[in-house]
């Protein structure tokens, strides 16, 4: 027995790993399974029970395994069987005949099929044959074998089954025709042969859409659907395709219960937020941990000292760079038993990125390209040129006020019969979108590959020729030994990108310029009477980033059932920016000079995570163990310097044509991770399942003393839809299970050294460069810890073409690591802490999988989420006297906004009324501010339509979020500022009852952010429209091809939300750039 080793120092895990490695050189013999023993006694007492179920009686009591794939129609009937310590092969000659059936013992298999049908034709069926026998393999998508699969000769009642590798052999009449290949809980697919064609066929059979059985990835190993105790969201390589996005996590949105996705900025590069099941935070970080390929990944934008890491299209995401075409599936880890094994990074959730494997089977080159366009999906309106003079003159006559020449050229200077829609003007135009893969895969039952390249190109929607691209490869090789022993894969992604964009986000400019704002003086020099929109276009910024992910796994079966596995990971992520700010950029009244602007960050990430499984079979159950560790080892770097003072244009962005350097700032940081984790699973007799996962984790980014913590988790399910008094009750639900799950899980994503003093900087005294204090120490922080509590109810009707899942959720997150306010005197404003306020979320996620119709030449899939999430700050002793005081109210929402209570637009004087919450006559935000709303969303989710008839596919997805967020507040004539078309039904003159304020120059009298600029902003969303067709496989036969693929998607085409609002998705009230809406169309092609 092996117990779990206490992780102290790194050597420990390093000779864990050398001991793994000296184990792969042991040799040992491999064991032979043992046939099945037809004559071993069993009893049953049947009474009107299906043929199905007879079937599972049997192999339970016998312990076997029965495959009966072509038979499924007959299983349906009725029987009726009292044996008392019979022979297995007796009871199954007495049986089987009764319903035109028989079997055949293959390997450690018995395989039902019906009687005259010949498995494995004589050598005389074969001499009739015309045409050369057809040899191949049947597999699952990820390589493994299906033995018992069914394959059969289109037209004809010959029937093979596939062996204990997955192997068949058939001999058809004809040399040509179609092979139709079945198998339990997979998708039955039709396949062209050709017999002078010597190659072995190599046929892939995806598990059905709805299949309790399909696998889903989740910690440090495999589960399914079926036996998951678990919350695990799939999204599949098929759901990613279908989306023309370059960001895989734009892929995610809406396609999970329970996981927020918001777009930040549409631009190429722009960041993308997850969150999974709320805030559970005051001042940490809240992204969930993601991993790819088993090496952990950036989760956020990466910034300098300074902050520096995007333009006009925000943070940069490091995803952006990632090739989506890349990933096999996106696995989302929700509850508890999910995400204990990651300890204390998992209080925020995980995701795991899983990408493509090569294909066992004859080489395969595939090329898929595609072309399309780029658009800003929807405009506000803004006041055309008549209606914003209108505004501008009735905000001087409403005050009493004639306009001079300074405070309103608009109306005195300009001319006011030319007019510019700005908002066409910078988000009018159209981005090309190309995008080209190009892959080959192929191998044998040891070796397989797979090569995939890619690349990227997209312009830009703003004015000016900025583009986007990006390129990369990707390797993947699988190899299992002959005797099935030993097995390693290496995985290797690089990827690079080209950004060049504006240096400054067009922010409201795009809307807020007056219409009759002249670019250019008489003279032909910038106009800056105001800022000046179209000068600050040539502040320019690049960025380029590169990124290098590499992996390679190990295993080793010393006996079945005992493994040990090694995962070695690396990746390096890097971003170098240029961003120009040439003098005629800028206001000459200020006296510019040129600048510049260089930073350079990096991020590597190292890992080694050694791993021992076991798995037991006994009499009515199955127990899988787990033992690993981890070391983790983070180094991110990075550098800022400003340029000054460049005399020659051309050579602005070259840091030696600078005359001036100042600002230079380095950082460097360490993050140093080690744990131990293990897991118990126990599934007795198909229906009663628990699981048990612990894990003890150090890390660097505390104190001596607070380092380690230890997480656990325990999860239980139970399918009650296989006890007999379901079954005879209940014959419409063909699925049930109730799970539950209860565990720890931490959050460390803080700044690295935050406990100890640490110094900056300072001034230069005498020619000698001094230090400055920065922060306090405090060594006593720790973990913050989050509770997790989830109950669930999978039901499955109509033989599970109708899957319901309902999960209710409660995380307690405490322990809130915050920045504590402590006395001006000490020379610091706050320090970190550990605080006792604690968060609450909790939820109800409702997920429907359905298949309408399911026939062999139209099928329909439909599903539906709905997530309706609930935030709220349970107790935050001391909050009246902390920094925190103007922000969170306990028992309200994290995401409150305060603002004053709007009471309406007096009628006779137009100006805007507030309550004065304490009546002291005075309007005071500490004291008279109310809750406006909440930002994070009352509901969200989506719902899916997949239609497929005779090789033509139509994917629709709908998302849909319900929340409210800050709306633009208007400027209503204070300045000289363009406003949104609904300020035309402002107040006008006495009398009029309206809810928007007179026009005014007084910012006295301004309208204020106030409850009535805090707006609907719900939305649904046409996110993902894809039209295909495969052409027939006797075309392809004739062409010489193996696919031909050809569609068009659209994503994001359409929105239906609140017409004040730029972009319903946004958060801010203006500066970012929305979802763009994009249209392809492509062609695959398959060699």
């Amino acid at each position: 027995m092996y117990k779990p080793l206490p992780i102290k120092r790194k050597k420990r895990l390093l000779i864990l790993s050398m001991s793994l490695w000296c184990c792969f050189n042991l040799a040992f013999t491999s064991s032979i399974a043992a046939s099945q023993d037809l004559t071993k006694k069993i009893s049953l007492d049947l009474e009107k029970k299906t043929l199905k179920e007879a079937f599972d009686q049997i192999a339970d009591k016998a312990k076997i395994v029965i495959i009966y794939s072509d038979i499924n129609e007959v299983t349906k009937k009725e029987v009726t069987i009292h044996v008392k310590e019979k022979a297995l092969n007796q009871v199954l000659d007495d049986l089987l005949p009764r319903y035109k059936l028989c079997y055949q013992v293959i390997d450690d298999k018995i395989v039902i099929i019906q009687t005259g049908v010949r498995l494995n034709p004589s050598k005389d069926d074969k001499r009739q044959s015309q045409a050369n026998p057809i040899k191949g393999k049947v597999t699952d998508s990820n390589g493994g074998t299906l033995p018992g699969a069914t394959v059969k000769l289109k037209e004809s009642s010959t029937i093979v089954i596939t062996d204990q590798n997955g192997d068949f052999e058939i001999s058809p009449l004809k040399t040509t025709g179609i092979l139709i290949v079945s198998f339990v809980g997979y998708q039955t697919i039709e396949v062209p042969f050709n017999t002078n064609i010597s190659e072995r066929l190599i046929i892939i059979l995806k598990a059905d859409a709805n299949s309790l059985n399909e696998v889903q990835v989740i910690g440090y190993g495999t589960t399914t659907k079926r036996f998951n105790t678990g919350n695990t969201s799939t999204i599949k390589s098929s759901q990613i395709e279908n989306q023309p996005v370059s960001n895989l996590l734009a892929a995610i949105q809406g396609q999970a219960p329970g996981v927020f996705v918001q777009t930040q900025n549409g631009l190429p590069g722009g960041n993308i937020k997850i969150q999974i099941r709320g805030q559970g935070t005051l001042a940490s970080g809240t992204d969930p941990l993601f991993i790819i390929d088993g090496v952990p990944f950036l989760s956020a934008p990466i910034y300098n000292a300074f902050g520096s890491a995007g333009g006009a299209n925000g943070g940069i995401s490091p995803f952006s760079i990632i090739n989506p075409d890349d990933i096999e599936s996106i696995s989302i880890l929700k509850d508890a038993d999910a995400t204990a094994i990651y300890g204390s990074r998992a209080a925020n959730g995980v995701v795991l990125i899983t990408t493509k494997k090569g294909a066992i089977g004859k080489d395969n080159f595939t090329v898929d390209v595609n072309q399309g366009i780029s658009r800003v999906s929807r405009l506000n309106s803004y006041l055309n040129l008549q209606q914003y003079l209108k505004l501008r003159n009735d905000a001087y006559k409403n005050d009493g006020l004639i306009p001079d020449v300074n405070s309103a050229p608009d109306l005195l200077v300009w001319d006011t019969t030319k007019s510019t829609n700005w908002q066409k003007y910078f988000y009018g135009g159209s981005a090309n979108v190309t995008n080209v893969q190009a892959s080959l895969s192929g191998g044998d039952a040891n070796t397989h590959y797979l090569v995939n390249l890619n690349y990227h190109d997209e312009g830009t929607i703003l004015p000016g020729n900025e583009n986007y691209k990006k390129g990369g490869g990707y390797l993947n090789i699988d190899h299992t030994s002959t005797n099935k022993k030993f097995y390693t894969s290496f995985n290797v992604n690089y990827s690079g990108d080209d950004n060049r964009t504006l240096y400054n986000s067009t922010g409201d400019r795009g809307g807020s310029t007056p219409p009759d704002f002249p670019i250019y003086n008489s003279d032909g020099s910038y106009n800056w009477t105001i800022t000046n929109p179209v000068a600050i276009l040539n502040q320019k910024q690049h960025s380029t980033t590169s990124y290098l992910n590499a992996n390679t796994v190990a295993k080793y079966s010393f006996t079945p059932g005992f493994d040990a596995k090694l995962n070695i990971g690396y990746n390096t992520y890097k971003l170098n920016q240029v961003a120009t700010l040439p003098v005629s950029s800028e206001d000459p009244s200020y006296s510019p000079i040129a600048t510049a602007f260089f930073a350079n960050n990096s991020s590597n990430r190292y890992i080694i995570e050694p791993q021992f499984d076991y798995v037991k079979h006994f009499n009515d159950g199955v127990l899988t163990a787990l033992l690993g560790g981890t070391y983790q080892h983070i180094i991110t770097q990075g550098n800022y310097i400003e340029g000054d003072g460049v005399s020659n244009p051309d050579l602005l962005g070259n840091i030696g044509a600078a005359s001036i350097l100042t600002g230079n700032s380095d950082s460097y940081s360490e993050y140093k991770y080690e744990s131990v984790f293990g897991r118990i699973n126990y599934n007795w007799r198909q229906k009663y399942l628990i699981n048990v996962n612990l894990r003890r984790d150090g890390s660097s980014r505390f104190g001596p003393g607070r380092q380690f913590g230890n997480f656990y988790a325990v999860g239980g399910g139970w399918i009650f839809s296989e006890e007999k008094f379901i079954k005879d009750n209940l014959g419409f639900l063909s699925y049930g299970k109730i799970r539950s799950s209860y565990g720890l899980t931490g959050n460390d994503q803080i700044s690295d050294y935050q406990y100890l003093s640490t110094y900056r900087s300072g001034t230069t005294y005498g020619a000698i460069s001094t230090l400055t204090p920065s922060k306090v120490a405090n060594p006593n922080y720790s973990w913050e810890t989050t509770k997790k509590f989830e109950l669930a109810l999978e039901l499955g009707f109509l033989k599970d073409r109708v899957l319901v899942t309902t999960a209710w959720y409660k995380n307690t997150s405490g322990n809130q690591l915050i920045s504590y306010a402590i006395p001006y005197i000490t020379g610091f404003a706050t320090y970190q802490a550990n605080f006792p306020a604690v968060i609450q979320n909790t939820g109800l996620e409702v997920e429907l999988n359905t298949q309408p119709i399911k026939g062999s030449n139209f099928s329909w899939n439909a599903s539906f989420n709905i997530t309706l999430p609930k935030n709220k700050l349970v107790s935050f002793p001391g909050l009246a006297m902390s920094s925190y005081a103007t922000t969170y109210i306990v028992g309200q929402d994290l995401s409150i906004v305060k603002a004053f209570q709007f009471l309406g637009v007096n009628p006779q004087t137009g100006l805007a009324e507030y309550k004065d919450a304490n009546k002291d006559g005075q309007l005071s935000f500490l004291d008279d501010a109310v809750i406006a709303g909440k930002t994070s969303p009352q509901l969200f989710g989506g719902f899916s339509n997949d239609f497929n008839y005779k090789g033509i596919q139509l994917d629709v997805f709908f998302e849909f979020v319900k929340h409210s967020l800050p709306a633009y507040v208007p400027a209503l004539g204070t300045g000289v500022i363009n406003d949104p078309q609904y300020v035309v039904n402002r107040w006008e003159k006495p009398g009029d009852v309206v809810t928007i304020s007179g026009a005014t120059t007084n910012y006295a009298n301004f309208q204020d952010a106030s409850t009535s600029f805090f707006t609907d902003a719900s939305y649904i969303r046409l996110k993902n429209l894809a039209l295909s067709y495969n052409f027939k496989s006797s075309l392809l036969q004739k062409w010489k091809l193996k696919g031909i693929k050809i569609y068009v998607r659209g994503e994001n085409l359409f929105v239906i939300a609140n017409k004040q609002r730029f972009d319903p998705e946004i958060s801010s009230s203006a500066g970012a750039i929305p979802p763009l809406k994009t249209l392809t169309a492509g062609i695959k092609l398959t060699l």
